[in-house]
């Protein structure tokens, strides 16, 4: 056997006119036995290196030990050829008794072009099965032109070793044991024992494990064995803890037993999650602001138990050092949710930066992928002196599974009851202690619930975990609901003081309505939790009942912090808003905008438009009425009124559009980072905003991404009888599947109280006309015993390139009594293939001979959910070569898959013949139906044909670009390639990109 120690790798310079390549050495496995091989890989990615370089591989073989012999190995170059080296001299040294072995460019089997393709010499080094017994090393040395590449030392035995299955395996407290095997490469011709030994491992004791055995028997039938190590789930802080497993003596006669394997003692205690070991940036000052962190926990369902919050907390510079209050925040905000102190050290060390732990009450419980803030305030009497630090990087050092710090904290001022805003662009440090949840515990079935005035109530779910089967007598889990800033009882429903479990019972629930008032109780909401928990059981987390009002605001970020502002004598600008989910969608009162007026005079109104459709400067607009005037030299909020009945429907985006009038040069639109302030159920502002050149009617474009305009829009949810379109997108193809449009009647289960007849529009729509599209009706006549009607659009098969064209369809004037919601977008989709992804446009590098090579380039398709059918490839092939004439058609296939050799092939259907003496592109025609799925990888695998093709190139490009592509399509950036013929790997990758063309169409349209 050879096992093969770590190599020593050590990057090689190539020397040349200006620069050296770099090349490095590695083997393919740690170890192999007597009578097989090692693959030794010499390489480089360096282009410098070019044709004319020199390239002299050199192994220098040397006595590692007194007894070993260069007969006991034998080594190839890539090409299969034996390499003979020189005999030892007599000097075991590696200098004087080193074999020379060579591969360089003028040899039979060249380097040449593996340098110029993947700039890589492969040699594989085989031990000779003999009938030597002794235990012999040789040292190997790799040199390229001189330098040194590498070096290894190879053990050579004849002994069959004793092995285990892994380096390492993992025992986690109160969960998952390891399971540790020890191998035999065959099985032994008679019953053999082996003895285990437990190692010395820093940390560990033998308390913090179970028994290992002290020896294993492999019968005549046995080839591995298996044993099991659990962690002792204990309150200790065991972080790093592992424990060494190996072999003792006495070892079977003619075998070996050298290997080892480590048990990491995975802990289920201590630390949670903690920045406390990034570097430290500065601090804040505790005497100035009130300072808040977001963390969130893990997605252990049961939860975890929090000991204690570690801070880095800093004295310099004063003598004001008293301890901070710390406090636990549950719920959707630092200033509101439910806050738990935390016991603090009894003092803080003068001029020190160093981790305080704030400990926390016993039994405080964290509930699984829910968000929680770190509250630290200056003490009441003095403190004025301590500064909580931070860090710039925004990553975790330790975390269990799940778990995360926010990349950014939190200020108010000092002494503030109000909300914080965005303070920091850095992490402050800390660190949560505890444990997993492991026994029978109760939880909320989810973090939050939404209960809306005169529409759905919350249902609340308690669920029982860790207890399968229940609990096994009956217990009842107190409920309590917890103060919450804005709401009060009679905005909501009872909630039960207590739920019982039989011991049947897995999970219960109860609702919670909220009270149809006209109070404006935006951003109201409850907190329910638990009380005091039953013996044997613990209580995790709390949830959040948000009490969704179906008045005034739908969604603001005006209470957020402004960053800046945007001119409106430079650009247009636009804003995008997504609506909930209220199925009969919400009826739009006002747009609230924050304007700022400088010291000019040019304070003229601008014109603000709601805009529904695709895009914000091809949709309906309608146009709202602002105030008379803006005031001089300020930054407010200004209303702007919607006309009477706008409506908007659910989970839609729309825009807010807003252009400088005659005048008004002087008004700018003052934009904030990307959190809402307030909001409804589902809805959300765009975390980006958008622009275009004044006066334009052009298309917008990103301006800052992670930066919102800052409105408010102000409505309310639509509660009467309403009309909507049963989907907000459709899709009608040309010679195949015409849309079928339905119009539903919402909120009025019935039916109609009397025949309704509901007005239809076909809206504007950049690109399609009247002849793309069959007639749409003008109305829709519901009677009494209807609730849905519907009506189909066909797409014109034409020859016209109408690719992205579409229509929208609204409502007209609204029925007395009725809303009329939103509208929707026809997509026509257009019969002619599109292209897909091309890099066959960007500028020719060099060609492949097919005859040499089989070829696989890589390609990943879009996002486009339904995803698309592929049509045809077209391939740059080149013929030009003046001594060749063999120019059969090449095999070209589509493989989808893991890798370019095992996937599943489907073979195209290329053209008759081949040009001579040419350079084209030629299509390959995939069978009908030939689909393929979004976000996914696949490969185009060509092959010279069956016979013939040897003197057919394939062309390939240096350009990583794509000279066309659908959204989110890419072309790989290198190809593989593998011997012409074979069935195997695709070894090598070649950093260049064959040149082609991918089209098809998007399923179900755009």
């Amino acid at each position: 056997m050879v096992a093969a120690s770590v190599l020593v790798g050590v990057p090689v310079q190539l020397s040349g006119a200006q620069t050296r390549a770099e090349f490095t050495a590695s083997w393919s496995t740690t170890s192999i036995a007597e009578g097989s091989s090692s693959t030794l890989t010499v390489s480089t990615a360096d282009t410098s290196v070019m044709d004319a370089d020199e390239i002299l591989v050199t192994l220098h073989v040397g006595r590692a030990e007194s007894t070993a012999d260069t007969s006991d190995i034998e080594v190839r170059d890539s090409g299969g050829n034996l390499l003979s080296p020189q005999a030892f001299s007599a000097n075991s040294d590696h200098g004087g008794g080193s074999v020379y072995i060579k591969q360089a460019q003028g040899e039979t089997i060249s380097p040449l072009v593996t340098y110029q393709q993947a700039k890589t010499a492969v040699f594989t080094v085989t031990t000779l099965d003999d009938a030597d017994t002794s235990d012999e090393d040789l040292a190997v040395w790799v040199y390229v032109n001189g330098y040194l590449a590498g070096a290894q030392t190879l053990s050579l035995t004849t002994d069959p070793a004793f092995t285990f299955g892994s380096r390492s395996y993992t025992a986690t407290e109160g969960g998952t044991a390891a399971t540790v095997e020890v191998r035999l490469p065959e099985a032994p011709s008679s019953t053999l024992t082996i003895p285990i030994e437990v190692k010395s491992r820093v940390g560990a004791t033998a308390a913090d494990h179970s028994t290992v055995p002290s020896t294993l028997t492999f019968t005549t039938s046995d080839t591995a064995k298996t044993f099991t190590v659990t962690a002792v789930d204990d309150t200790d802080d065991d972080d790093g803890e592992s424990i060494t497993i190996g072999f003792g003596t006495p070892v079977p006669t003619g075998y070996v037993a050298t290997d080892t394997t480590v048990v990491n003692l995975a802990d289920n205690d201590a630390i949670l999650v903690s920045n406390t070991a990034e570097a430290e940036e500065d601090v804040n000052s505790l005497g100035i602001s009130d300072l808040a962190h977001a963390f969130t926990t893990g997605t252990h369902t049961a939860g975890y138990t929090l000991n204690s919050i570690e801070l880095r907390l800093s004295t310099d510079g004063g003598t004001e050092f008293a301890v901070p209050i710390v406090k636990l925040i549950s719920g959707n905000e630092p200033h509101t949710g439910t806050a738990t102190t935390l016991t603090g050290p009894s003092s803080l060390d003068a001029y020190t930066t160093k981790n305080y732990a704030f400990t926390a009450p016993s039994g405080t419980t964290l509930a699984a992928s829910t968000t929680y803030w770190v509250l630290v305030e200056k003490a009441s009497s003095g403190g004025d002196d301590v500064q909580w630090a931070y860090t710039a990087s925004t990553g975790e050092d330790t975390k269990e599974a799940g778990w995360s710090i926010a990349d950014e904290g939190l200020d108010r001022d000092r002494n503030s009851t109000g909300s914080f805003g965005v303070a920091l662009s850095s992490a402050l440090m800390l660190r949560i202690n505890g444990s997993l949840v492991t026994g029978p515990a109760f939880k909320f079935g989810s973090r939050s619930y939404t209960a809306t005035e005169g529409g759905t109530a919350a249902t609340v779910e308690v669920e029982l975990v860790n207890s399968p089967g229940g609990p096994s007598s009956s217990v009842t889990v107190p409920i309590e609901v917890k103060t919450r800033v804005g709401a009060a009882a009679a905005d909501h429903s009872t909630v039960p003081s207590s739920l019982t479990f039989s011991t049947s019972d897995r999970s219960k629930t109860f609702t919670v309505t909220a009270t149809d008032d006209t109070d404006d109780d935006d951003g109201e909401s409850i907190i329910i939790g638990f009380g005091t928990a039953p013996t044997g059981y613990t209580l995790v987390g709390d949830t959040i009942v948000s009490l969704a009002d179906n008045d005034a605001i739908l969604v603001s970020n005006t209470a957020e912090r402004e960053n800046d502002i945007g001119e409106l004598s430079a650009r247009d600008f636009a804003q995008g808003f997504t609506t909930g989910s209220h199925t009969a969608g919400y009826t739009i009162d006002s747009i609230e905008l924050t304007l700022s007026t400088d010291s000019g005079t040019n304070h003229a109104v601008p014109i603000v438009k709601l805009v529904s459709g695709s895009a914000a400067h091809t949709g309906t607009a309608t146009t709202l009425t602002g105030p008379t005037s803006l005031t001089a030299n300020t930054t407010k909020d200004y209303t702007f009124t919607a006309p009477s009945g706008t409506t908007l429907a659910a989970s839609t985006t729309y825009w807010a559009v807003v252009e400088a009038s005659s005048g008004g040069n002087d008004v700018a639109w003052s934009y904030t980072l990307t959190d809402e302030d307030t909001k409804q159920a589902g809805w959300s502002i765009a975390d980006s905003r958008l622009a275009r050149g004044v006066t334009s009617t052009g298309s917008f474009s990103d301006v800052t991404s992670g930066e919102a305009q800052m409105l408010r829009i102000n409505g309310s949810f639509v509660t009467g009888p309403a009309f909507k379109f049963g989907s907000r997108t459709y899709t009608a193809t040309e010679g195949g599947t015409a849309a079928t449009v339905e119009v539903e009647l919402v909120n009025s289960p019935g039916g109609p109280s009397s025949s309704v007849t509901v007005p239809i529009e076909v809206k504007t729509r950049v690109g399609a006309t009247a002849a793309d599209h069959s007639t749409v009706p003008s109305s829709l006549t519901f009677t009494t015993s209807d609730t849905r009607k519907t009506f189909t659009v066909t797409a014109t098969d034409d020859t016209d390139d109408d690719k992205g064209e579409s229509i929208i369809i609204g409502f007209g004037t609204a029925p007395t009594g009725y809303t009329l919601v939103g509208d929707t977008v026809v997509n026509l989709v257009d019969d002619e293939p599109y292209v897909l992804v091309s890099n066959i446009d960007e500028t020719q590098f060099s060609k492949l001979p097919l005859g040499e090579d089989d070829l696989a380039q890589a390609f990943t398709t879009g996002t486009h959910t339904a995803g698309y059918t592929l049509t045809s490839v077209e391939l740059r092939l080149q013929t030009s070569d003046s001594s060749g004439t063999d120019y059969a058609v090449p095999i070209v296939k589509l493989i989808s898959g893991t890798a370019a050799h095992t996937g599943t092939p489907t073979t195209l259907t290329g053209p008759s013949s081949l040009d001579d003496g040419t350079s084209k592109n030629y299509t390959f025609t995939a069978p009908t139906g030939t689909t393929l799925t979004a976000s996914t990888t696949y490969w185009i695998l060509v092959e010279a044909a069956a016979s013939g093709g040897d003197d057919v190139q394939l062309a390939h490009t240096e350009s990583t670009s794509e000279d066309t592509k659908q959204t989110n399509w890419s072309i790989a950036d290198s190809f593989l390639f593998r011997t012409a013929s074979s069935t195997g790997v695709f070894t090598t990758s070649m950093t260049a990109v064959q040149m082609l063309r991918l089209n098809g169409h998007f399923v179900g349209g755009l």
